[in-house]
């Protein structure tokens, strides 16, 4: 087992630099570099610069960055969502964000990064305005779906299930050869929250059953999971023995991430 952080770039006032520092201190030896999925390009925590793609001598910066604290860059997680809002959407730039995504995909991998995991949600996590009182005075953010059923629509219109599908299958297909080629694991963290719809545009990813379906599309170590335990416990069908019959079944298949 190896002890590993999963970081933001920049927490509050807190830099990089501190917080690749305190992981070396606390015995780590891996982490995990998040990129904010905020709709804009440029946002306060993007880990690498970039408008439409990533670029390879950007990335091993950060790399280098991470291994001067004595510590291993295991995966970057998350693209800015104005990277690849067209593909998960069916736009018009569709195919121009794939060859973006590629092009990224591969700068990672070459980069020396073996992992990439991104989300499956055009309209961001979902959370309830107010946080809830918790364990010991604390405070933790909280979802409530009965708080959003009526939400304007995110991106102007409202989709269908088997549409998103679709434009996943299609993404999937594409990308999966190419992180094959190159060596690199791909994955995609579930919905966040794990519930069928909100502003419009269905959450995919919200299931025991929906998982199996990703993974089905192209049959690949490459076409992985991020099993955000947290996450996935949420789920219905996560009750009970569930969560472990999912541990198992994707365990056993090699596609946790």
């Amino acid at each position: 087992m190896r002890l590993g952080f999963n970081f933001i770039n920049g927490i509050g006032e807190t830099s990089l630099d501190d917080l690749l520092r305190f992981a070396a201190q606390y015995g780590a030896t891996d982490v995990i570099l998040q990129s904010y999925t905020g709709k804009a390009a440029h946002e306060r925590y993007t880990v690498v610069p970039g408008v439409e793609r990533w670029e390879l001598d950007d990335l091993v910066v950060v790399r280098e960055k991470v291994e001067s604290y004595g510590l291993h860059l295991e995966a970057l997680e998350n693209v800015p969502s104005a990277f690849y809002d067209n593909i998960m959407l069916g736009g018009p730039k569709r195919d121009e964000q794939i060859e973006n995504m590629i092009h990224t995909v591969r700068n990672i991998a070459r980069a020396g990064i073996p992992v990439f995991g991104y989300n499956w949600m055009p309209s961001g996590v979902w959370r309830n305005p107010v946080n809830s009182p918790h364990r010991a005075g604390t405070t933790v953010t909280a979802y409530n779906h009965s708080q959003h059923v009526d939400e304007p629509l995110t991106h102007g219109r409202v989709y269908t299930e088997e549409e998103m599908w679709d434009n996943l299958e299609y993404w999937i297909k594409i990308i999966t050869p190419v992180a094959e080629e190159e060596g690199i694991r791909i994955g995609i963290h579930p919905a966040d929250p794990p519930v069928y719809s909100v502003g419009g545009v269905p959450r995919l990813l919200n299931s025991f059953d929906a998982y199996k379906r990703l993974t089905e599309i192209f049959d690949s170590p490459s076409n992985a999971i991020e099993f955000c335990q947290g996450t996935f416990s949420e789920m219905d069908d996560a009750a009970g023995e569930g969560i472990y019959d999912m541990i198992r079944y994707f365990g056993e298949r090699k596609k946790i991430l």
